[in-house]
Formats: structure tokens, sequence, C-alpha cells
């Protein structure tokens, strides 16, 4: 099964692999061991970004359609948030929504995105609570907010790509620091540990990912430019499975790499 660019990438708790990267925009469902099992979401997704997966439920951001969905595993829509078809700012719409987070408390957050540059916070049932955010470089403001977690303190932290930076907010949005060590952050995944991984998609180079602790101090780096394991070309997203083994999904070579103990694996498709 071939990719056409991977954008998103996670894991169930089973161990199986999804990728928003398939034809269509299809969602790419594989086995641990690489073996491709099942596809999803053709006719539906029309510009798959990322992929999320929070208990049972699997989360995918259409920046195309200015929607997220929620669907069960075996890809069975459940919900929609946003306006399907329509760009906006009112409270059950979004402008190329990228990512979507849970809170402790079971509320989303949602990076909006490449079109409305701010974050919006909705309750369990979906409905809107508030939004922060515009467009600047100041504190609070974004440039194509990217990705987006949560840690067990309520703590949101935004991948304020077009920035160079990481943002730390409360839940109520309001700022608490920035980190500007982590290159051009793409990808965010924040483990049960909360050990922080960053996937650094600067075109210009280095590409390479990153692990941080949650004070933003630098614990590990690795990665180059290139096509070679290892090496990167834009990686968009990054997962970490309950054995600890890293994926990360990359754009421009069209591939997962997954890496073990440090050591690069064979892409599991391009």
């Amino acid at each position: 099964m071939a990719f056409v660019g991977v954008n998103g990438v996670d894991v169930d708790r089973r161990g199986r692999v999804y990728a928003a990267g398939g034809e269509d925009n299809a969602i790419l469902v594989f086995a641990p061991d690489g073996t491709f099992l099942r596809a999803w979401g053709k006719g539906l997704i029309q510009d798959k970004h990322q992929v999320r997966i929070f208990g049972d439920k699997v989360y995918v951001a259409d920046t195309g359609l200015h929607q997220v969905y929620e669907f069960n595993l075996d890809g069975k829509l459940l919900r929609e948030f946003g306006t399907r078809g329509k760009a906006g700012e009112g409270k059950n719409e979004f402008n190329k929504p990228t990512d979507i987070a849970i809170g402790p408390d079971g509320d989303f957050f949602i990076t909006d995105g490449y079109g409305n540059r701010r974050v919006v916070r909705l309750a369990p049932d979906g409905s809107f609570r508030l939004a922060w955010g515009t467009e600047g470089s100041g504190p609070g403001q974004f440039v194509d907010p990217h990705n987006i977690v949560i840690d067990k303190a309520g703590h949101v932290y935004v991948a304020d790509r077009g920035n160079d930076r990481i943002q730390v907010f409360t839940p109520d949005g309001r700022f608490l620091r920035q980190w500007t060590n982590v290159g051009k952050p793409y990808g965010l995944f924040l483990t049960p540990d909360e050990t922080l991984f960053v996937s650094d998609g600067n075109p210009k180079g280095p590409n390479r990912i990153l692990v941080l602790d949650l004070d933003g101090n630098l614990l590990a780096q690795f990665g180059s430019t290139g096509q070679a394991p290892g090496q990167f070309d834009v990686p968009h997203s990054l997962a970490l499975d309950a054995d600890k083994n890293l994926y990360v999904a990359e754009v421009n070579n069209k591939r997962l790499q997954k890496f073990t103990l440090g050591t690069a694996q064979k892409p599991l498709a391009q």
C-alpha cells in the first residue's frame, strides 16, 4: 500500500498504526510489523492532516472541509466538529484545523489552524467554550498553530510552527511561557510519563526529532535531512507506542519510519 505523503500518525492500544497518508485522503491501518490491514475515510475526508487516538476513538483533522471527525477504530464516523465545507470563526466553525487534543476533564482543544490562527476549546459534548489567539508573533498569537498536546495538569502546548516556537498556556488560554529551542516544530507527542517528542521539519534543515522535558530542557535529538533510514524530509507528525517504539510520519519522503532504542528500522511503506 503506497503513501501519497504522510501527514499524521498514531497508535492504538493494540499497537496498530494509523496513518493519514493514503490515496483519496484515506486513513491507512497497519499491524505493528508493518503489514497493511485496511483503509478507510475515502469520500469523507477531503484533506487529511493529523490523526490522533484517545481511548477507542480516532480523530482526524480535515483542513479542506474545515472539520475534525471522530471515528471508532474501524472507521465508522461517530461525530463531526465544525460546519462541513464552511470556513469561519463562529461557535461551530473552523478555518483549516490542524490537530486536536483532549484535556484531563474531557474538553477538546483544536488548533485552528492555517486560517484562523487560534485554539478552540470545546466541551465533551462538542459545544463551544472559548477560543484564543490571533495572527502574530506576540505571546498568545500564532502563525500556523500546527500540533497540540495537554499534560496531566491541563497545561496546553501548541507547536506554533510559523513562529519557530512552542507556546504553553493554561486551559483558559492564559499564556505561561514559550520555548524557542525547538527549530520549526511540526509535530508534538506527549508520553504518559510526560516526555515531549517534537518533530522539527524546517525545510532548510536540519530535519530532526527532539526530546524535551516539560521545563523545555533538551534531553536528546537525532536525525538529519535526507532519504536514508534515520534521516527525514519534513517529519510532520510522530507517535510513541506502549513498547516505546517511535513512529515518524514524513511528507516529502512519503513514508513512516519506526525507531526502537534509537535505531532506525525499515520504512513501513513508501
